[in-house]
């Protein structure tokens, strides 16, 4: 019976790295090969998996063999069970849209063809005004009114191509043919607004910048938002036949005072009839044409002359004290000087100068200058050199290189030293434990996780690792910063968030909605190794949120 039951645990980590790695499976690598693949393997493991415990049961003598008492057979259940659903439902998904028989047709139709058209792709919508009747027409024609689609297929492709605000819009709306209609009218609804449309349209129109100069890439974006927004305008059902003497009044403001002479002389011609918007696009596009042409000769000479220029400029720099905003600099301020060293201190903190010249634009690290603070030699301005601390002569400092650490890094060590001696008694030398919690993590799906958290106090955002996003299946939503590190270092980058729930283990009223940034490692293994942890009398009547806080997992 022992080797059965060892088949047994090969076979619950078999089913259970299987949902994990489909869950990670990339959406290229998802084929209808690939689903039914995966669902065979998964019922033959199931079926020696349930055969195997009926065995084991009606030979196990009692209910104390381990393999009975953490009721495995239980757990890798929930787990087959939620991964055959899975696989199920991409299955009739794929099924449905596939559509064997359609794309076989097309396919012997596009043998034939004397001409392969390339395929139209339908843009996303992100809930911008301006993009809707672009988008509008696109999905009616390709989609709304394809007659081989089914409404779940209409309503599939129309959720997969809505970002941003419309997305949220219909986020919560499940996939079935009855929402299909509905979902498509609400977002008729809202972003169906002409009149809307087109104020946006007209204020684009209107609010081009005018032309200092003449210019070929000016001149081509007057005529192109022009030309875009006349075109929108017409789109929407309004009449602009009749608008060309005020379009062309309006345009020609925006353009430079000798484009606009040239204009002039070309319309002089016409004494009776008022010149159309066609004549006034000919003349935009013979402009930057020409311009075209001469403007490379122009760049030359401008260049040299710049050159010459340059020579003959003197660069002046004024000086302004950060701190009484005097005509001079920093260290030679009588007011700065006569304030207490901490004031002094957390002035140049506050305004991240660097503690060696004062400079603003570079760290201590990077400072060109050699001087030295003349009380203990140590990398800092003598204006910042901590009152009542014991001074070093330069010849004893052993890294003149040394780094600016004055009474903040000094207060810092303090604090890692009493932080390691509290960590003597507990008998685990140069070994810190850090804060740890187990709680209940729940996912899209509202499936439970116990996950091991870091809790740190001063950390400003949460996290979670890339690995933990994909097992519990979370929506990533696309950000983009720096995470700031030790010595303000902005080593981190941050592309991605993910929100998710977490529930107390010993307390079912505490719950609260997690926003967490997703880093690709957090830290290692917490402890990083296991700790000689003895019984805490002080501790045995509480309850702990990581109850094997010494054990590295």
């Amino acid at each position: 019976m022992e080797g059965t039951i060892k088949i047994q645990y090969d076979l619950q980590g078999k089913i259970s790295s299987g949902f994990t790695n489909y869950k990670k499976s990339p959406k290229a690598r998802v084929t209808l090969a690939y689903l039914e693949t995966r669902l065979d393997q998964l019922e033959k493991h199931w079926t020696q998996f349930e055969a195997n415990h009926y065995n084991i049961v009606s030979k196990a003598e009692n209910s104390d063999v381990p393999y009975l008492k953490e009721n495995i057979y239980d757990s890798v259940e929930e787990i087959y069970m939620s991964y055959k659903i899975d696989l199920k439902e991409a299955l009739s998904i794929y099924k449905q849209i596939g559509h064997p028989s359609t794309s076989s047709n097309i396919s012997k139709e596009a043998d034939h063809a004397p001409l392969k058209l390339p395929k139209i792709i339908l843009p996303s919508f992100s809930g911008q005004y301006l993009e809707w009747q672009t988008f509008h027409d696109l999905f009616e024609t390709l989609i709304h009114k394809n007659t081989t689609l089914a409404d779940v297929q209409k309503l599939h492709y129309l959720k997969c191509h809505l970002t941003g605000e419309a997305e949220q819009l219909l986020r919560h709306i499940p996939v079935t043919d009855a929402n299909y209609e509905s979902c498509w009218l609400l977002l008729k609804k809202r972003y169906s607004n002409k009149r809307y449309i087109a104020n946006c349209t007209l204020t684009r129109l209107l609010g081009q910048r005018a032309l200092s100069a003449e210019s070929s890439s000016g001149i081509k974006l007057i005529l192109d938002t022009t030309s875009d927004c006349l075109n929108a305008l017409n789109s929407l059902g309004i009449d602009v036949s009749s608008w060309d003497i005020i379009v062309i009044y309006l345009i020609a403001l925006k353009l430079d005072i000798e484009t606009r002479k040239q204009w002039e002389q070309r319309i002089s011609e016409y004494t009776d009839n008022f010149p159309t918007i066609n004549d006034f696009k000919q003349f935009l596009e013979s402009k930057y044409r020409s311009l075209e042409f001469l403007e490379p000769h122009k760049k030359d000479n401008r260049s040299k002359e710049r050159t010459v220029v340059e020579k003959n400029v003197f660069k002046i720099t004024t000086v302004s004290c950060p701190f009484c905003s005097g005509n001079h600099l920093l260290h030679q301020c009588k007011k700065f000087s006569t304030e207490s060293y901490g004031n002094r201190y957390n002035f140049v903190l506050k305004q991240r100068l660097c503690f060696n010249c004062f400079g603003d634009n570079h760290r201590v690290y990077w400072s060109k200058r050699s001087t030295k603070c003349n009380r203990c030699g140590r990398r800092h301005h003598s204006l910042i050199h901590p009152e009542g601390s014991v001074s070093t002569p330069p010849n004893e400092v052993s890294n003149p290189a040394e780094s600016h650490q004055s009474e903040s890094d000094e207060q810092s060590s303090t604090v890692v030293k009493q932080v390691f001696s509290n960590h003597f008694m507990y008998h685990v030398p140069g070994h810190v434990i850090l804060a740890t919690a187990i709680v209940k993590v729940f996912n899209s799906k509202g499936e439970c996780f116990m996950l091991r958290a870091l809790l740190d106090q001063g950390s400003q955002a949460s996290f979670i690792t890339e690995h933990c996003a994909q097992m519990l299946g979370l929506r990533k939503s696309s950000v983009k910063g720096v995470v700031d590190g030790l010595g303000g270092e902005k080593s981190l980058s941050i592309r991605y968030s993910v929100e998710f729930n977490i529930q107390s283990i010993s307390s079912k009223s505490f719950s609260c909605d997690v926003q967490a940034y997703v880093l690709k490692h957090l830290s290692s293994n917490l402890p990083t190794r296991r700790v000689e942890f003895h019984d805490w009398q002080e501790l045995s009547n509480l309850t702990l949120a990581d109850k094997s806080f010494w054990c590295s997992e």
